[in-house]
Parts: C-alpha cells; structure tokens; sequence
C-alpha cells in the first residue's frame, strides 16, 4: 500500500485514533441530512399523535367498588357535568366483574342506565370499548 493511499489515522503512529478524530473532519452535509431526517420523523409523529387523540375519550368515570344505586347517579352526574363542559367522548370503567361475588353487576347497570339516556336524548351513542360486552370492561360514550 502505497503511503498516499493509506488513511491518515494510520499515518499517525504515536496517537491513537481518537485523539486525532476531529468533528470537522466529519462529513457536515451527512450530519444535516440526517438531523433533517430526524426533524421530520418528529413532526410526522407529532402529527399522527394529534390526529390519534381525535379518538381518544375525554374524560373516564371508574365505577370500581360502586354498589348499582351508586354507579347509576354517578354515571348521571358524570355526564351532566361533561354536558356542561361541552366534551363529546367519555369512557366509563364498569370492570368485567371478575372479583365479584356472582354475576357482574356494574356493566348491566350501565348498559341499562346509558339506553336511558339515550332515549331521553341526554347522550347520543354508547357503545363497549371491545365490542362485546363480556369482554370489555368499559363504555365509549358520545356526547
């Protein structure tokens, strides 16, 4: 190899490679094109973010521990107030009813108190976050 096309890290015997590496000696148009790489990936990101949150509930109730009569003025106040604040998605947590003694209670009793409101035209829509009501454990409600 001849000396000229020996690469000058080589040449250099007594220092060692990272004491003769220079940031200048770095390629700066490689650096701007991938900090360039990187802002956009961000900005993509940020956006794809905002246009999930359309999507995501507002404000959730948890009716975890509440007996039927409970839940049920809960679930109303709950809304009320959500009325009040002009929201449009909201997510009630009933549980699937696994700790409980029997059957589960609290996803009836919201199923049942939800239909009411809707037929009063309180709420537009509801529907479980996972399809079904035997496994899903919470209501997307829609203002």
């Amino acid at each position: 190899m001849k000396k000229e096309e020996r690469p000058f890290w080589l040449e250099l015997e007594e220092e060692s490679f990272a004491e003769i590496f220079d940031k200048e000696l770095f390629d700066q148009e490689f650096l701007d094109r991938a900090s360039a790489k990187k802002e956009s990936a961000d900005s993509c990101r940020q956006r794809k973010q905002s246009k999930d949150n359309i999507f995501l509930p507002q404000k959730e109730l948890d009716l975890h521990g509440c007996n039927s009569r409970e839940a049920e003025s809960r679930i109303e106040s709950f809304i009320q107030a959500c009325l009040h604040e002009r929201l449009i998605m909201l997510r009630i947590i009933t549980g699937k009813g696994l700790h409980s003694t029997g059957a589960p209670v609290l996803p009836d009793v919201a199923e049942h108190k939800l239909y009411d409101l809707k037929e009063q035209k309180i709420i537009k829509n509801f529907y479980w976050e996972k399809k079904y009501k035997s496994s899903s454990g919470a209501l997307i409600v829609l203002l």
